[in-house]
């Protein structure tokens, strides 16, 4: 994931286990009222059915993994 400008997306739910790492820059999680933030060459573990918001600031770069890989077949989303 790259943010060119900051940005947030809201209200997802997770349907899987994921782990975010951050390369550059600054990545904020909220879910349930707290704000988890991780700046270059740390990660954040979400469990799912997690509920968060997703925040990046300008020139995050960073990557995921997600568990099940293959939610999607799995849940019919």
């Amino acid at each position: 994931m790259r943010f060119s400008a900051d940005a947030e997306f809201p209200d997802w739910t997770l349907k899987y286990d994921e782990v975010l790492f951050v390369q550059t820059g600054e990545l904020a999680i909220v879910t349930d009222g707290a704000t988890i933030t991780a700046g270059a060459g740390q990660a954040i573990l979400i469990p799912k059915g997690a509920r968060v918001t997703y925040r990046g600031r300008a020139g995050t770069v960073g990557f995921f993994v997600l568990w099940p890989f293959d939610w999607d077949s799995k849940t019919g989303a």
